[in-house]
């Protein structure tokens, strides 16, 4: 017997809950009931809730465009909202380190770097 058959759905969902990103969308691969589970919206929108800054205007933006709940997570959470906050010139005006909020740097590739240093050009 498997602890899918046995556990209660809500158990289920706090697990999950309890799970990076990635860990659980590769827990969903392995079953279809716990693929069904991390699809929900309900999910998605727990886990922005509680790793989002849901006043932050980049995610009430991607909101307001109708994007999921799990497309919402994914773009404002680590590395892709902080690439995100550089590419809006969120960092443009800050006039020494110490000015610099707290997780500004993330691992990005030439490219990105590219286009935010062009983008900071034409602001």
């Amino acid at each position: 017997m498997d602890f899918i058959d046995v556990l209660p759905p809500e158990m289920i969902c706090n697990i999950l809950l309890n799970l990076d990103s990635r860990s659980m969308c590769s827990m969903s691969e392995s079953c279809k009931i716990l693929h069904d589970m991390v699809e929900t919206d309900w999910l998605w929108m727990k886990l922005c809730s509680n790793h989002c800054d849901t006043s932050n205007q980049l995610f009430l933006s991607d909101r307001s465009q109708g994007l999921s709940w799990k497309e919402t997570y994914i773009r404002n959470v680590g590395c892709n909202l902080i690439r995100r906050k550089w590419k809006h010139g969120l960092f443009s005006n800050i006039t020494c380190y110490e000015d610099l909020p707290s997780q500004v740097f993330c691992q990005m590739d030439r490219e990105t770097w590219g286009e935010i240093l062009e983008l900071e050009l034409t602001r």
